[in-house]
């Protein structure tokens, strides 16, 4: 048993050591769209960023800061970028998501909560009476409707702006945010 034991101890400290021994930093593999200002500006998706500049591809790719450019980059010299106008890509999608789930789940509560028109009106005749369900549905729809539109909203004007002025100081603070 303890044979069994030592070695079952071995292999599992062997398939979790390298999970521990990683070099490189840990890069979110993110896309953002970007939008640089300035004497030498161009749009497109962040590729990379480095010391000396940024990167921006028209192709959609990931964010990498260990990329080289490709062909059909742009490379942007950082004493040329005044601004960068950095906005995650699928942002309206999850504002439009998270806003809905939010709205149907405070709507299906509060139609829980309010509870059956028809134990409260035993006596009176009522054209828009319901039931626990019903209000739970009803209201968890609109509320959800509601707050997918608003979340749509937030999410279509969520971005960011980094103000480079042509200073490299500007950019490593950008580069700073990005890998993070």
């Amino acid at each position: 048993m303890k044979k069994e034991l030592s070695i079952l101890t071995l292999l599992l400290f062997l398939f979790v050591l390298p999970a521990f021994t990683q070099n490189s930093i840990h890069v979110k593999s993110r896309i953002y769209k970007v939008l640089t200002t300035g004497s030498n500006s161009a749009g497109g998706y962040l590729a990379s960023l480095n010391d000396s500049g940024v990167i921006v591809s028209p192709m959609q790719v990931a964010f990498n800061p260990y990329r080289q450019p490709s062909p059909g980059d742009v490379f942007v010299n950082a004493h040329f970028i005044d601004k960068v106008w950095l906005r995650r890509k699928g942002a309206t999608a999850k504002g439009i998501l998270a806003g809905a789930l939010i709205g149907a789940g405070t709507g299906v509560l509060l139609g829980l909560i309010d509870g059956s028109d028809f134990k409260k009106n035993k006596d009176v005749w009522c054209i828009f009476c319901m039931t626990t369900g019903e209000k739970a549905a009803v209201y968890g729809g609109a509320a959800g409707l509601t707050g997918g539109i608003i979340g749509g909203v937030i999410g279509a004007f969520a971005h960011k702006t980094f103000i480079i002025g042509g200073r490299k100081e500007n950019l490593d603070d950008l580069k700073f945010k990005v890998v993070r």
